[in-house]
């Protein structure tokens, strides 16, 4: 029988459900296992078949390094998928003696692999599966350099290793190379990739015509098989290899790792799944779906309420009560609040928005959503009833004549605060405004409504925030650390007075570069700067990104003639022609500032492009086409044109409207 070895590289911390995984390895015992981690094991029995290489992650990087002759980029967890591709060629010794070696995902549970990776189909193809949780290549010098090769529609793995690109390990960079060198890959559909973000388990086809592996499904785990069961009038059993989790916090109901069920969020004890069981779990779901959203309802009118009663909510909260989601809860006591392990730094994030909300605004708490470690305080006096509000945002009611009336209290002057927009100056005071609110926070920050979140932990690194004191330096989307001394620094004796600023009508984006920022700066407080974001200028016609304040290396990246920004999976990403090929940057979010992003219906998707024309639906995965970013991000002369006159035309009114008007 041939021999296989699987990778398993994961730095962090493993999901509750790892015993599961391992467990599901002890069932393949013709499958050895390499594990590397900087992860404690000390819990787990490890099978024989799994053997443990725990090293930190910077021992990892040292070692990927060690094997390129070009600075590599690997600043987090997430970009250690770059360079699954390149393990045989990292760690030549590990490999040795196998036959064929591969990678595979924690967030898998999968079943008999020799049933469905038999000798017949290794010895046929040099590469088993595309996609980039679970793939297996042939052992030789051939094989193991193939990531080296360079072909003109492939991602080049120099570029692709020293640069902030994703999924080389996927469709549009190693599978493309192994096309272009010929080599037969395995491509049956034998696997369930259960879709993020839905609320029954939905999988993902890829383009297979093989509708039994496709729809709504449980799966049955049983010694060592698992079953994929669909119900569409009688229950239908399929065996299949694996089923991808991806993004799930799955909770644990059994303690029997041999055998059991996993319906979408959960674990559960085994028992045969019959037309009932697959009809409850539908209904459950969607009854707690309804009752998520009454409870939605009931604090939005609780919200209401209070505001008819002219009660703000840090009033309520001078009165012992605390406030969450729109709704009002007493203040737990200290005894009896539970501890808890700190696990990374806590941020929150403060949106005041007060007046008619624009249409994106849903838009932005969907992409909220994907960013569950990081707590948004949304300001408002809007009714919020219609919206789906996610749980890491918190809606807290209250009308504009209430918040100047707390800035005001916080304040030995009379300040200046008649429209809502002047806001923006106060910015960088909410960390002394709201400091009563934010004990239990780490970093606190403030952002716009009219930016698309991407992955924004992927930047915001732990050492990036045990670092600095101040991260980014732009009003749309910006951290301080939670100090009482950085949370005064606004009112230093450097830069803009601030005494001016909040007494005077003018709105000076104080909140800015010309503003807090060159304050920082001329204290020499430590703010990371780097242009994670995707700022996109409000002056042209296609999607550019802004040129205001760019260094010049930022320049080189800045922008491409054919390039198209989407979001995927919970982050930003922009597709562009380099250099005759197609190449992938990560941001952590994008700005659209003055456009009016139209989502269509309510209807949000696992894939989008972000365009001119509003959010437009992707298919997840497919490789971005030249056509297809001239269709969504083309040029045009003559709306260019209009753009820069209108351009124009802001720039002296605004001029107009500061310096002559006052306003």
């Amino acid at each position: 029988m041939k021999k296989i070895l699987l990778f398993l590289i994961y730095f962090g911390k493993l999901p509750n459900y790892f015993l599961l995984w391992l467990n599901a390895a002890k069932y393949n015992e013709n499958v050895d296992f390499c594990i590397m981690s900087d992860c404690c094991f000390d819990e787990f029995d490890l099978p024989s078949n799994v053997d443990l290489v725990n090293m930190p992650f910077d021992e990892l990087k040292e070692k990927i390094q060690s094997k390129f002759d070009f600075k590599i980029s690997l600043n987090n967890y997430g970009r250690i998928s770059q360079f699954r591709p390149a393990l045989a060629y990292i760690f030549p010794e590990i490999v040795e003696g196998y036959d064929y070696w591969g990678f595979i995902e924690c967030d898998l549970i999968y079943g008999d692999i020799r049933h469905f990776i038999t000798d017949n189909v290794l010895e046929s193809h040099d590469k088993i599966f595309k996609l980039g949780h679970f793939q297996i290549f042939r052992n030789n010098d051939s094989m193991n350099t193939l990531f080296m090769r360079k072909y003109p529609n492939a991602l080049d793995y120099r570029f692709a290793f020293s640069k902030d690109i994703l999924f080389f390990e996927e469709l549009i960079g190693m599978q493309n190379i192994a096309d272009a060198a010929n080599c037969k890959t395995y491509e049956n559909n034998i696997f369930a990739d259960v879709r993020s973000g839905e609320l029954m388990f939905n999988t993902s086809t890829y383009g297979y015509n093989d509708e039994k592996y496709a729809g709504e499904c449980l799966f049955e785990y049983t010694k060592g098989k698992l079953y994929k069961v669909t119900y569409d009038k009688k229950i239908c059993r399929t065996e299949i290899l694996y089923a991808h989790l991806q993004k799930r916090d799955m909770e644990i109901s059994t303690t029997n790792t041999a055998e059991y069920l996993i319906v979408p969020n959960r674990f559960l004890p085994y028992e045969t799944i019959t037309e009932d069981f697959f009809q409850n779990i539908r209904s459950s779901l969607t009854a707690k779906a309804n009752l998520y959203r009454k409870m939605i309802d009931n604090k939005s009118k609780e919200a209401a309420k209070k505001r008819n009663r002219k009660i703000c909510w840090w009033q309520l909260r001078l009165r012992g009560f605390k406030i969450r989601g729109g709704g009002v809860w007493p203040k737990r006591k200290e005894s009896e609040k539970t501890e808890q392990v700190k696990t990374t730094y806590r941020i929150a994030i403060f949106v005041l928005y007060f007046g008619k909300l624009p249409d994106y605004t849903q838009l932005f708490l969907n992409t909220a959503a994907y960013n569950p470690t990081i707590n948004f305080r949304f300001v408002t006096d809007q009714d919020m009833e219609k919206y789906k509000i996610p749980e890491n945002v918190m809606i807290e009611s209250c009308t504009f004549e209430q918040i100047r009336e707390k800035i005001q209290f916080k304040f030995d002057f009379k300040i200046n605060l008649e429209k809502p927009y002047k806001l923006c100056d106060y910015r960088p005071a909410y960390g002394y405004i709201f400091e009563d609110e934010l004990s239990e926070f780490d970093f606190w920050g403030h952002c716009d409504l009219d930016i698309v979140l991407g992955d924004l932990r992927s930047f915001l690194r732990e050492e990036i925030l045990e670092k600095y004191e101040k991260i980014y330096q732009w009003g749309h989307l910006c951290l301080y650390k939670n100090s009482k001394e950085n949370n005064r620094r606004f009112t230093a004796d450097a830069g803009m007075n601030y005494r001016k600023v909040f007494s005077s009508p003018i709105s000076y984006v104080f909140d800015e570069i010309e503003g807090i920022q060159k304050k920082f700066d001329i204290l020499h407080i430590p703010t990371y700067k780097k242009r994670d974001c995707a700022d996109i200028s409000p002056w042209h016609y296609r999607f550019v990104r802004a040129e205001s304040y760019v260094t010049k290396d930022e320049r080189k990246d800045l922008n491409y003639k054919k390039q198209l920004f989407y979001w995927e999976d919970g982050k930003i990403y922009r597709a562009a022609i380099v250099n005759h090929q197609v190449e992938q940057r990560e941001f952590s979010y994008l700005h659209f500032q003055k456009r009016n992003i139209i989502m269509r219906g309510d209807q949000f998707y696992e894939a989008f492009y972000i365009t001119r024309d509003g959010i437009i639906p992707k298919t997840p995965r497919k490789q971005i086409t030249e056509a297809e970013m001239e269709k969504q991000n083309g040029s045009n002369f003559w709306k260019e044109l209009i753009f820069r006159i209108n351009y124009h035309k802001f720039i002296w009114k605004r001029r107009l409207s500061k310096y002559f008007f006052r306003k």
